[in-house]
């Protein structure tokens, strides 16, 4: 492959295959969804204090934040960018009922 860069996104798509391949589609509200990328950086501090695979676990833990980024987009969370939130209460209330989670007001 060509540059650092592109290797880089190449493993971590690779990554997003597997994770899909394994777990299927996710979708989770954002504290989970933050939850998981934590216990992922865990992962990579364990690996890098017992030599592990920190390549592996980093790339792993990119997917996870990709997965993240893709999910938040099919909640149309992106629609309230000019804001600079990001937050649950930008859920449709499509999602909300997907998530199991109460629906909330709009944001003023």
């Amino acid at each position: 492959m060509g540059t650092p860069f592109e290797w880089a996104i190449e493993e971590i798509r690779r990554e997003r295959v597997r994770q899909e391949a394994k777990w299927g589609r996710q979708l989770h509200e954002n504290r989970t969804w933050l939850t998981i990328a934590l216990e992922e950086f865990g992962e990579i501090a364990k690996a890098m204090l017992e030599r592990g695979e920190v390549r592996k676990e980093t790339i792993q833990t990119a997917a996870v934040l990709v997965a993240w980024l893709e999910d938040s987009f099919e909640r149309g969370e992106f629609a309230h960018e000019e804001t600079s939130e990001f937050n649950d209460s930008a859920i449709s209330v499509e999602n909300q009922a997907k998530l199991r989670i109460k629906p909330t007001e709009a944001p003023t």
